[in-house]
């Protein structure tokens, strides 16, 4: 397995991870001579999740790393070319690396609504293609890494573990699970994070280890014996 402590979640997110009427419009700023112009994109959002009175920036790295490594295979720019996209323009795309500059507040800083979290400045035909995915990373994370500060600060000293990989959305678990930490909470269930990313590691116990015994004292016991300064006994697998 390669090391890949320190980098971004998404093993290949492809140029093609965005809405179709971006390829559409930076088509048309080629075609139109404005493929050079210089424009500036600010994200930023209307109002506060879950009711609160500020959100935790989070998938900035993500970001940052799709937009450094951001390159069209030869399968990608064939389907492009096969929904009437001109060759020149696949040609331009083929050799495309970002020139422009990027601006954002840092992870793990709290931000309000109308405020810029991520500006990026270059060329339109290289800002405009990076629209879609850059907010999809940057919204997704920052609402995880939200409601994580939210728990934090609730449990006044206690610590918080992410349990959430089993519900995210495929790979989606990962870029959760990292937010999760930029939010404050103190150890995560996902293995393959705690592995890339060296952070705590933890859990309890599923009900299936308690169902496979003939009472929850012998689960208990048993549990308890393997795991003896660690154990986290869950409770609520009968009568519930």
């Amino acid at each position: 397995m390669d090391e890949r402590r320190g980098q971004a979640y998404h093993r290949r997110f492809s140029p093609l991870y965005t809405d179709y009427y971006e390829y559409s419009m930076t088509q048309g700023y080629y075609l139109s001579g404005k493929g050079r112009d210089e424009a500036v994109f600010d994200i930023f959002y209307r109002q506060n999740p879950y009711g609160g009175g500020y959100a935790i920036a989070a998938g900035l790295r993500d970001a940052v790393e799709y937009v450094l490594n951001m390159r069209f295979t030869s399968e990608e720019l064939g389907y492009l070319s096969s929904r009437g996209y001109r060759d020149d323009f696949l040609q331009v795309l083929e050799k495309m690396r970002f020139t422009g500059d990027i601006t954002a507040v840092p992870e793990g800083e709290v931000i309000f609504p109308g405020e810029p979290i991520v500006s990026v400045k270059g060329p339109l035909i290289e800002t405009q293609l990076l629209e879609g995915l850059i907010l999809s990373m940057v919204n997704f994370q920052t609402l995880i890494a939200t409601k994580a500060r939210r728990m934090v600060c609730a449990a006044e000293g206690r610590s918080i573990v992410d349990f959430g990989l089993r519900r995210a959305q495929g790979d989606g678990g990962m870029g959760a699970s990292r937010a999760c930490f930029v939010g404050g909470v103190a150890s995560t269930s996902n293995v393959l994070l705690a592995f890339e990313e060296g952070v705590p590691v933890g859990g309890t116990m599923a009900h299936s280890w308690i169902q496979s015994f003939d009472s929850e004292l012998e689960a208990f016991r048993a549990y308890a014996q393997m795991h003896p300064d660690d154990a986290v006994l869950l409770l609520d697998t009968y009568d519930t």
